[in-house]
């Protein structure tokens, strides 16, 4: 579909390159972006920017700290609870949408229209 992708990480941007490259992922993302190693700082925020491709683009995370980035960011979101975080506290946040699965993660991202109404719904969220 033509869909743009890239991986906004708190990982040092040179172990992000080691992993890529080992797992062959160079042509999986159009960009990866981590800290430098000289700069330390958790400014998840401002990585989630400089991972922004489109104006449409959307954080997918399972922490907090990555809905919260993309809210700062001015980007979508959408909270991972199938990942590791705690459910209850990625609720908190209020994600613009929720995926219990990567089923449902597809289907957020290719608009599927009557799965992102009854999740808007589910949720009590608002639809940008």
């Amino acid at each position: 579909r033509g869909a743009k992708i890239s991986v906004a990480s708190a990982k040092p941007q040179v172990s992000l390159d080691v992993v890529v490259k080992f797992l062959n992922l160079g042509t999986a993302f159009d960009k990866v972006v981590g800290p430098s190693l000289a700069v330390k700082s958790d400014d998840k925020e401002s990585l989630v920017r400089a991972a922004t491709l489109t104006e449409d683009s959307v954080m997918i995370g399972d922490a907090i700290y990555d809905i919260r980035a993309a809210k700062a960011a001015g980007v979508g979101s959408v909270a991972a609870l199938y990942g590791f975080g705690n459910r209850v506290d990625l609720l908190g946040e209020q994600p613009d949408f929720t995926a219990e699965s990567v089923a449902d993660l597809k289907k957020i991202l290719l608009r599927d229209n009557a799965f992102l109404t009854q999740n808007t719904k589910k949720n009590n969220l608002k639809r940008s």
